[in-house]
């Protein structure tokens, strides 16, 4: 009985979002929903391919007709462009810019700063490794995500067949209608939000403001956004890169309009002439333990390792608190479809009993 592990479920909800990956490297444009996340395979692949290949010594504009024979759609015609662009005499930076359905603003910031210090290939290493981290977030998520969901359909699905061959086809789909129109209403209205939040600016800066304080969301987004925003400091730092540059730039790296306002402040506050850990302070994005190895760091001159020693820490965190939300809500879906396999029991049983006692009189 394979099919009733729940690795198998985990793997069956994989299939539609592993081929909307494959599909969005064939079409220009990609899909303009939630799964257009895992086109971050093909750009982890790009950029991992341009830093081996920059790594032997292959100049860029080879390099990336090279690289443009094993892509398809956007990817394709984007490396084929870029390599075009640098024949011209453009900086590989500005080639890419050309190119914002394939890149985003972190990414581009990463390669002008490797650019800028002679290190184009280690820059776009983590660039890769930032796009790899975000595709195996949503790989977990959704496997953790997959078996409560199917728990919850089955225990919606499976009674109604009792009320299709004892009431008709219409009563069972009114059954079926009733049980899983909250939870479709639940996922059409974060879809909303979310869309909501990704077309507008003030918008997405209130909802990450009400997002950030919940009490049980805060840790998560925490741990998330520091994780993010110190890896890439760190880089841009080792980069040569200064503060009044870097902030900005690894504020991108978060996602959110909320923190990249957040950072404006500390961006000023490093104008007037405070050091990291304080003008940090106000930051709601950011966990008391990254402040603290900030501070640590700039005091004895080690402010890159203790970056790297704040986003490991913040990576298991958030691993930890992300894992524990999840079984939150698969406990929740559990208790649901616990109540409603009892619901329906109760109605099929109710009768019985009461034709029994009547019968007893």
């Amino acid at each position: 009985m394979h099919f009733l592990r729940p690795e198998f479920f985990r793997t069956l909800f994989q299939v539609p979002f592993l081929t909307t990956a494959c599909w969005n490297t064939l079409r220009p444009g990609g899909i303009p929903s939630i799964f257009t996340l895992m086109s971050d395979i093909c750009l982890e692949n790009f950029l991992h391919q341009t830093a081996a290949l920059s790594q032997a010594g292959v100049p860029l504009e080879k390099g990336l007709r090279s690289i443009a024979t094993q892509f398809s759609g956007k990817w394709r015609y984007a490396a084929l462009d870029m390599a075009d662009s640098l024949g011209r005499g453009d900086t590989f930076h500005v080639a890419a810019g050309r190119h914002s359905e394939c890149f985003d603003s972190t990414t581009l910031a990463l390669i002008a700063a490797g650019e800028k210090s002679g290190q184009i290939s280690a820059l776009l290493d983590h660039a890769s490794a930032l796009a790899e981290k975000r595709r195996k977030l949503v790989e977990r998520l959704l496997r953790q995500l997959a078996y409560p969901l199917f728990i919850y359909h089955a225990a919606v699905l499976i009674p109604s067949i009792r009320y299709m061959l004892l009431d008709g086809l219409p009563t069972a789909v009114g059954v079926i209608l009733a049980g899983l129109a909250p939870l479709y209403l639940i996922i059409l209205g974060l879809w909303f939000v979310f869309r909501t939040r990704n077309s507008d600016m003030a918008a997405a800066a209130r909802i990450d403001g009400i997002l950030i304080g919940l009490p049980g969301v805060r840790p998560v987004i925490q741990s998330y956004a520091t994780q993010n925003f110190c890896r890439c400091l760190r880089a841009f730092l080792l980069a040569g890169t200064t503060f009044r540059e870097a902030i900005p730039a690894s504020a991108n790296a978060i996602g959110s309009p909320a923190a990249v306002l957040d950072l404006e402040i500390a961006e000023a506050k490093l104008n007037q002439g405070e050091t990291l850990a304080p003008a940090l302070s106000h930051c709601r994005f950011l966990n008391e333990n990254s402040r603290s190895l900030i501070s640590t760091g700039e005091l004895s001159g080690t402010l890159p390792d203790m970056l790297e020693k704040a986003a490991v820490l913040a990576e298991d965190d958030f691993s930890g608190k992300s894992a524990l939300l999840v079984h939150f809500l698969t406990g929740a879906t559990f208790l649901i479809a616990l109540a409603m396999v009892l619901f329906q029991a109760f109605s099929i049983y109710m009768p019985i009993i009461n034709q029994m006692n009547s019968l007893l009189k």
